[in-house]
């Protein structure tokens, strides 16, 4: 997995398109109380629709997308980890994109203001 890592992180991400993938990977369902809790302005809500467009179709087989999805996983992870929000168990358990997307969504639907802490951090760079 490490090599792995090392791939997606030269996968060179925006704050907006972060929350694009992250956001996509959630769905819209979960996207929702997670986008209340961040309270963007019409300019960055705007933003963010224009990026989720710009990613078009997911396509598992296409490297690109699976590289930045990876990315964004990976760091969505890693700001739990740091913040106690996983614990070392959970993490090794995390490693695998499904078993990830699921947690991050348990999360995000227990508790969107964590997921937003996230967004915010990488729309404010």
């Amino acid at each position: 997995m490490e090599g792995l890592v090392k791939v997606t992180n030269k996968v060179p991400l925006k704050g907006y398109e972060k929350a694009a993938v992250l956001l996509g990977e959630l769905g819209p369902e979960t996207s929702k109380p997670v986008l209340e809790a961040l309270r963007l302005s019409r300019k960055e809500s705007k933003k963010i629709r224009k990026n989720i467009k710009k990613l078009g179709r997911y396509n598992p087989n296409n490297f690109k997308q699976v590289s930045r999805e990876l990315s964004v996983l990976t760091d969505t992870i890693n700001y739990g980890k740091a913040k106690g929000i996983f614990n070392s168990a959970r993490a090794a358990e995390n490693s695998f994109v499904t078993k990830t997307e699921t947690s991050l969504k348990q999360m995000a639907n227990s508790n969107p203001d964590t997921i937003a802490n996230v967004l915010k951090m990488w729309l404010e760079k």
